[in-house]
């Protein structure tokens, strides 16, 4: 019985001190107090909100964790201890929500007022595909973007729709912009030689963000009315000289033949009297006895083939606190799945720039391709 009392007034003096204490407090901004916060015991759902004044007031056991937490502000989370006293106040700090993109015409603006107008697109994100020209790199990786490929050739120019086919120019195509300087889009109907954005070297670039809200238009007028896609080459940094190699190898295949018949097949296809009584076509006398025939020519397997393809780029940067430079050589060579139908670039980038004074940066990027 003795053993059975000494357990009980253990139990009672455990239970006495993790005694729930009354905790107040004011919650408040660095300005003034927040209304309607949260204030919860962790891993429960005990807890509560303070009044219009930032006001609170909690039951909690000594050893618990409060967690203060308001819509746009840092979650704080304080420990309920011997040493902590009946009144609590606690500051919260917002959240950062002030990261800013600056871009041409839209300013300096928040990165969360701009997510419904403007896409980007990484270096890293570039780094994923083999491609052989930027258009083609978009392809499924950019929201609210469509890139439709109208031909196997390489190099060719792909379909870009940013907002529908609606134009003012007579072309659905975007404009692009390299470095701030406009160029034309590419149009579906032209050559691959006359794609603009082949000539850029994707491992030139750092950045492409997709303006795609309607205000463009006050940017580059008319032009932009199908969007715009701006493109930024990698720049020098202050620093030693650093010399970096890119390169990829790839592979393409023709992934769907048609069953064909052969030589032989034919002849007795065209040898068929009900083939001849349907088409009204007289006897072809080389054709006449198909059994002396072979199987022919699969004119398949010579007019396709595996096209192989690989980039090599060499690029220097560097500079001092006032200068930088980067210089960069590349060649690309792209074979199609189809005979004669390739793909060959040579491509040099020199970007320059200088703080001729404090209040003066002059600079020169200059591209040559062929």
């Amino acid at each position: 019985m003795r053993k059975v009392l000494l357990s009980v007034a253990m139990m009672s003096s455990a239970l006495t001190v993790m005694a729930d204490r009354t905790i107040k407090g004011v919650v408040k901004d660095a300005k003034e107090p927040l209304p309607f916060a949260n204030v919860v015991i962790r891993g429960t759902t005990i807890g509560t909100n303070t009044d219009m004044d930032g006001n609170y007031e909690i039951e909690v056991p000594e050893g618990a964790v409060l967690e203060f937490s308001y819509s746009g502000y840092v979650t704080q989370t304080r420990k309920i201890t011997a040493k902590t006293g009946a009144t609590l106040n606690v500051t919260l700090s917002e959240e950062m929500l002030d990261e800013v993109t600056i871009t041409a015409g839209y300013g300096v603006m928040k990165k969360s007022d701009i997510t419904g107008s403007v896409s980007s697109l990484s270096e890293d994100k570039l780094k994923e595909s083999v491609a052989t020209s930027i258009d083609q790199a978009m392809a499924g990786r950019v929201s609210g973007v469509s890139v439709t490929s109208t031909s196997g050739q390489p190099g060719q120019a792909t379909s870009v729709r940013v907002r529908g086919v609606s134009t003012l120019s007579g072309s659905s195509e975007p404009l692009y912009v390299v470095d701030g300087m406009p160029i034309g889009g590419g149009d579906a109907s032209h050559s691959a030689s006359s794609n603009p954005l082949a000539s850029i070297n994707p491992a030139d670039i750092i950045s492409m963000d997709v303006l795609k809200d309607a205000s463009a238009t006050a940017i580059y007028g008319s032009r932009a009315a199908n969007g715009v896609v701006m493109i930024t080459t990698r720049k020098g940094k202050s620093g030693d000289a650093k010399i970096t190699y890119d390169g990829s190898f790839s592979v393409s295949q023709f992934t769907k033949r048609l069953d064909m018949m052969n030589l032989k097949e034919y002849a007795q296809y065209l040898n068929d009297p009900t083939v001849r009584d349907a088409f009204k076509s007289e006897p072809d006398i080389l054709l006449s006895n198909p059994d002396v025939l072979g199987e022919g020519t699969d004119w398949q397997d010579e007019l396709f083939r595996n096209g192989i393809g690989h980039s090599h780029q060499v690029s220097a940067s560097g500079g001092t606190d006032k200068t930088t430079y980067n210089i960069s050589l590349g060649l690309t060579n792209q074979n199609g799945v189809m005979l004669s139908s390739d793909y060959n670039r040579i491509n040099g980038r020199v970007n320059v720039e200088s703080d001729a004074k404090e209040w003066m940066k002059v600079g020169m990027n200059v591209g040559v391709t062929r």
